[in-house]
C-alpha cells in the first residue's frame, strides 16, 4: 500500500482501542489495521490468535474497515496529536 492511500485511521496519529475478544487484548485499531494488511500480503509472522481470527472472519477490525470503505471516512480515529497539543 503507498503512503498516499494509507487511510487516516492507520496512521500512527490514531490512538484509537478497543476490547477484541478474538485475542483478549486491547489493541489500536491502526495495529489492527496493519495486521490485516500483513496477513492479505503473506507478510503476518507470529500473531496466530490474529491469523485465526481472521481465517474464520470473525476478527473485529475486519468488520471496521468495510465499515469505514462503505462510509468512506474514518469512522474510529481519535488523534494523538489533538489529544497531546489539546484545544
Amino acid at each position: 500500500m503507498t503512503r498516499a492511500k494509507i487511510p487516516l485511521s492507520m496512521t500512527g496519529d490514531n490512538l484509537y482501542g478497543f476490547s477484541c475478544e478474538c485475542t483478549n487484548r486491547h489493541p489500536t485499531y491502526a495495529v489492527c489495521q496493519r495486521t490485516v494488511y500483513a496477513y492479505k500480503e503473506d507478510r503476518l509472522r507470529g500473531f496466530d490468535d490474529c491469523r485465526a481470527a481472521i481465517d474464520a472472519r470473525t476478527c473485529p477490525a475486519i468488520k471496521m474497515m468495510l465499515a469505514e470503505k462503505k462510509a468512506g471516512k474514518a469512522l474510529f480515529f481519535e488523534s494523538y496529536t489533538a489529544l497531546v497539543e489539546g484545544p
